[in-house]
């Protein structure tokens, strides 16, 4: 009896540290990441080779404060994505497995950061599939564009290519900007992502979060905004950029520094989520020596 008592199960562990922790670097309330990654784990038990639940509570804290750094939701927003890793934290000849958290940015993560660093910003990522009228009118600082579906439910192994539209005004100028990339091109920076598990898995995402990327890095290289420059670098953790194709920037010498204006959604608990909240807190009060003990290998 005393052990059911004292044994804490995963979800209420995770739980628990969320709460405890969370409310060290953010501001607001906290419940609003604590409730939506509590979903996301309860939604990936489905299938066990996506169970956040089985991740080590810490990579899972680790995860979110990465997506609140970045100033991005984890929900249906698709901001970015928690993704069950599973690393070798021993050697190749005595492996020692132990599944991780990490946060992917979303191509709709990269969307957000810009509009909020430009809000009048008009951005528009599709990709061109075999049989898709797909033309472009370069005309100085208006580019302009026209893409007619053959088939709009054509399956990945038909697209040849994909693009990024950028349209703002600035200073009272108007600017208009259009970066493509090629299948060869998408397909030789999945060549240089260090794992290519979720390339595999969601390919035309990380397509598009591939072009998003290139058009930040060429067009936006004067934008001085921590969010976004921090949104590419952590992408960039993914990749390994000596084997990465190089791109000429073509810099927008006069776009102005942005700040974020951190926005604080109210999120209320019914009771009974406080009430389960409570309990857990009051269990993992009583583990966290042990947890802490787990995790650094005491």
């Amino acid at each position: 009896m005393k052990n059911e008592i004292t044994k804490v199960k995963p979800i209420d562990e995770i739980k628990g540290i969320l709460q405890q922790k969370l409310p060290e670097f953010i501001t607001g309330d906290p419940n609003k990441y604590i409730n939506s990654v509590l979903l996301e784990i309860t939604k990936s038990k489905a299938d066990p080779k996506k169970d956040l639940s089985v991740c080590t509570p810490l990579s899972i804290l680790t995860a979110v404060k990465q997506a609140i750094d970045l100033g991005l939701e984890i929900d249906g927003r698709k901001h970015g994505h928690l993704i069950k890793r599973n690393i070798n934290v021993g050697t190749k000849d005595n492996p020692k497995w132990v599944a991780e958290c990490q946060f992917q940015v979303g191509y709709a993560g990269f969307i957000y950061a810009i509009k909020r660093a430009l809000p009048d910003i008009n951005i528009v990522v599709n990709l061109v599939k075999q049989g898709d009228i797909f033309q472009i009118n370069k005309n100085n600082d208006l580019d302009e564009y026209t893409h007619t579906y053959k088939d709009p439910f054509a399956g990945q192994d038909k697209i040849i290519g994909g693009y990024c539209y950028i349209s703002f005004t600035l200073n009272g100028n108007k600017y208009a900007k259009i970066e493509t990339m090629s299948k060869q091109e998408i397909d030789k920076i999945k060549s240089c992502a260090k794992s290519t598990d979720i390339w595999d898995k969601w390919y035309e995402e990380k397509a598009k979060v591939a072009i998003i990327r290139r058009a930040c890095k060429i067009l936006f290289a004067g934008l001085n905004n921590d969010k976004l420059n921090n949104l590419v670098n952590k992408d960039n953790e993914d990749y390994d950029l000596n084997q990465e194709p190089k791109q000429e920037p073509r810099i927008i010498n006069d776009l102005p520094k942005v700040q974020f204006d951190e926005e604080e959604d109210e999120v209320e608990c019914t009771p009974e989520q406080q009430k389960e909240l409570e309990e857990a807190e009051k269990k993992v009060k009583d583990n966290t020596e042990k947890l802490r003990k787990e995790m650094e290998g005491e």
